[in-house]
């Protein structure tokens, strides 16, 4: 709420456990074709597969705001990100503005993580077999995997924050549009962090300072078993005469 506060007293206790067990798999292979009398022809497409895979655990926002954002493209991405207007950041920056006069704060996190990522492609393992010449040709196999893991977040009094998961195969080419004056921005790791400190907002803020106490004890596991597999291989074609794949 933005109404105007005296005092704000938390106390939270969490216990989070992702075992995600996850397998993908993409293929164009595994053709077979026999012709006795002329030629024999196995075209393969391209194959991909992606995984993404995004855990958020024991997250405590008190009096803060958080936004999150996620984007997953296969391959290289060109687009922009757009964000609302202007108004809409001074309203998101503005709502639980007031700072605190006392501020006292406990966090007491543990955290096991545990990524098991197995990825692969493959084109090859094809068989041709001519009494005059063969031909060898298959397409791409593309094969990727992306694991975010957000554990154990205590934001208290603070804020706002924006975090833009941007989950891309390839290479992202594009730009931030939309923020507002004083807002700034900054990619690394498949993130995009959006900073709001230079806002101004036009929300109503309360004068009188008040009291704010936070305790907060945050217990998390995480276990990602991943598995990604593409293949266009594996084809088999024979023929008396000319043989493609």
């Amino acid at each position: 709420s933005s109404g105007c506060l005296k005092a704000l007293e938390s106390n939270a206790t969490n216990n989070s456990t992702s075992t995600p067990d996850l397998a993908v798999s993409a293929s164009t292979g595994g053709n077979e074709a026999v012709y006795n009398v002329g030629g024999t022809m196995i075209l393969t497409g391209n194959a991909y597969a992606a995984a993404n895979i995004i855990n958020i655990l024991n997250a405590n926002f008190i009096r803060s705001q958080f936004m999150l954002v996620t984007v997953n493209k296969t391959g290289n991405f060109d687009g922009d990100i757009v964000f609302p207007g202007k108004w809409f950041f001074e309203q998101f920056a503005g709502l639980g503005s007031s700072t605190p006069g006392s501020l006292h704060a406990s966090n007491a996190n543990t955290a096991v993580v545990e990524n098991i990522i197995s990825v692969g492609a493959s084109t090859g393992l094809n068989t041709a077999t001519s009494g005059a010449s063969a031909l060898v040709v298959t397409g791409g196999a593309y094969a990727a995997a992306n694991t975010q893991n957000v554990v154990n977040t205590n934001i208290v009094g603070g804020g706002p924050f924006i975090y833009v998961l941007i989950n891309v195969g390839g290479i992202w080419g594009g730009t931030v549009f939309s923020l507002p004056p004083g807002a700034g921005w900054n990619f690394a790791n498949g993130g995009l962090t959006i900073d709001m400190e230079g806002v101004e907002n036009s929300a109503t803020c309360c004068i009188n300072p008040f009291s704010l106490n936070s305790t907060t004890t945050n217990t998390a596991y995480v276990r990602n078993n991943v598995s990604v597999r593409s293949s266009t291989g594996g084809n088999a074609a024979s023929s008396t005469d000319d043989v493609t794949i």
